[in-house]
């Protein structure tokens, strides 16, 4: 475990809009996102549909008050949503009705669709591995300008010393092959794989593997002072 005493930074709702447009830049191709706006062939429109979800998670994931960065210049951001706190139906609802709207004007039906199966395939899964029981990682991202410089690692190895204080689990949901042996580095455990529900004429290829993954609590050595 990390000897780093960084006190953590909590984010706040003012800077909401910062933390979209890290996260939006970081997701801008992930493997899932670009799948649930598959035949959204503008750039510019998948854009703004993708900033939207990212808005749509974060604006709701922050009312936790488990939102953390190093600092207040964000460079790195990590949001939770504690144990024991299902996701806010009520303002995802508000999300999806503004969804449907932008979606089925421009005569997206099929995307609508595979949006709607989306919620429902990520809600079962969440509650087969029970992920409520423990923390609940919806966002983790690094500003363009910071990458490689380890703040991350550094980020997440404060928040877990915090979460093995409480012996509690993590829970997270990885859409991006390429980042699992990264949270195997850091304890998580595979706890399932599988692809997503094919919606719509999109080719395998294109369908994305979601791999859910879990870090239980490790124990807290004595301090020998």
């Amino acid at each position: 475990m990390s000897t780093d005493t960084t006190e953590l930074y909590k984010i706040t709702l003012d800077q909401v809009e910062k933390v979209v447009d890290i996260n939006t830049t970081s997701f801008a191709l992930d493997p899932y996102l670009n799948y649930m706006f598959y035949e959204i062939t503008d750039p510019e429109t998948r854009m703004m549909f993708i900033r939207n979800m990212q808005a749509a998670f974060i604006n709701q994931t922050i009312h936790f008050n488990e939102s953390y960065s190093l600092s207040d210049q964000l460079q790195s951001v990590m949001l939770m949503i504690p144990p024991e706190n299902p996701w806010p139906e009520d303002l995802w609802d508000v999300f999806t009705e503004s969804q449907k709207t932008l979606l089925l004007e421009r005569n997206l039906t099929t995307t609508y669709e595979r949006f709607m199966k989306l919620e429902e395939f990520f809600s079962e899964r969440f509650c087969q591995y029970d992920g409520i029981s423990g923390y609940y990682l919806l966002v983790l991202s690094t500003n363009i300008n910071y990458r490689k410089q380890g703040l991350a690692s550094k980020l997440l190895n404060q928040v877990f010393a915090k979460l093995d204080r409480e012996q509690k689990k993590c829970y997270i949901e990885c859409t991006d092959a390429s980042n699992i042996p990264f949270y195997k580095k850091h304890g998580f455990e595979i706890i399932g794989h599988e692809s997503l529900p094919l919606v719509g004429d999109v080719p395998l290829d294109k369908v994305p593997q979601i791999t859910f993954l879990s870090r239980p609590p490790q124990s807290i050595k004595p301090d020998l002072k």
